[in-house]
């Protein structure tokens, strides 16, 4: 069923979803990643997720302090490209800054394109699972909320849990282009084009 929707707020998987486009309509993963999949050329979208915060397992203020929220989430709202090649993005951002554009990109450490796409990926782990994964330019970051065991924990409580993020050291570029890869799986809603796809 279609739904039309101004600022409101839903609950999906436990979470609070707060969602601006007028029509929401409800969706399979299998068909959202088709969606994806099938994008024609780059386009501006924005995801909601749910993934492991990946919280350190000792402070990094005092390392005698063990965290005490081993089953952390973080949900994010997050705004960028799709469909998009990251080469390409680190030498627009090189020619940006009047630098020379000449970034080779590293092969990947891991996964592989599903048919060359720029947007799916899949893996197989050392336990022989295998996983889809939805490649991102995030542009802007909207929203961050930490949830243990559904109960949701303000960030100043596991500020010393959180890893000091390390900005990488091959682009060149002042400004560094962020680009993440998503297990499907996480991904609890997409909106794009004044349509929220949430994912049931």
């Amino acid at each position: 069923m279609v739904e039309t929707a101004v600022k409101t707020v839903r609950t999906i998987r436990g979470i609070r979803v707060k969602i601006t486009p007028k029509v929401i309509v409800p969706i399979s993963q299998a068909k959202m990643v088709g969606m994806l999949y099938q994008l024609n050329g780059s386009e501006i979208v924005t995801l909601h997720t749910l993934t492991d915060a990946r919280l350190r397992k000792t402070s990094k203020i005092d390392k005698k302090i063990k965290n005490p929220y081993p089953n952390m989430k973080k949900y994010s709202i997050v705004n960028g490209l799709a469909n998009i090649n990251y080469e390409n993005c680190v030498n627009n951002q090189l020619a940006r800054e009047n630098k020379e554009n000449d970034f080779n990109a590293m092969p990947p450490q891991w996964g592989q394109a599903i048919n060359d796409s720029k947007v799916l990926k899949q893996h197989i782990n050392k336990d022989g699972e295998y996983n889809q994964y939805i490649s991102f330019n995030p542009r802007n970051h909207i929203e961050t909320r930490y949830y243990n065991d559904g109960v949701e924990i303000d960030k100043s409580e596991i500020e010393e849990f959180i890893s000091d993020k390390k900005p990488s050291s091959r682009q060149g570029t002042d400004k560094e282009v962020i680009w993440r890869t998503y297990k499907t799986e996480s991904i609890l809603g997409v909106a794009r084009k004044k349509t929220f796809y949430e994912v049931i």
